[in-house]
């Protein structure tokens, strides 16, 4: 079967940039659950480690989703315009040109905080 890697999720500036880059990737706004999950479909051989774990490929600590289908990524932006139009926050809005920034710490400056790891699910 596919691999499957968890969308990163905490609190640290490393891993809220990766997470918001992982959304703007996936056209959507507003944060995904905690389980949320994308396959190794949408990703590009590039973003994989060289090394296989477990007879997965594991993904690189700055590995971000690339790979969507025209339909798949409208479909999702849809979605995401709907449920921002019921909660908007200017929180969100400073993360989000945050993200767009270079000044954010590198994924390498924190290490042990990747939530890459695939899953059987």
């Amino acid at each position: 079967g596919k691999a499957f890697y968890s969308i990163p999720c905490g609190r640290s500036p490393t891993v809220v940039r990766r997470r918001l880059q992982w959304l703007l990737r996936m056209g959507r706004e507003m944060p995904t659950s905690r389980g949320a999950r994308l396959c190794e479909d949408h990703f590009t051989d590039d973003q994989f480690e060289a090394y296989v774990s477990n007879g997965r490929r594991k993904l690189r600590c700055n590995a971000v989703p690339s790979v969507f289908t025209r339909k798949e990524h409208r479909k999702e932006s849809e979605e995401s315009v709907a449920s921002s139009e019921s909660v908007t926050s200017n929180h969100e809005e400073t993360q989000v040109h945050y993200v767009l920034s270079d000044d954010a710490p590198s994924c390498d400056s924190v290490e042990g905080e990747s939530n890459s790891a695939p899953s059987d699910s």
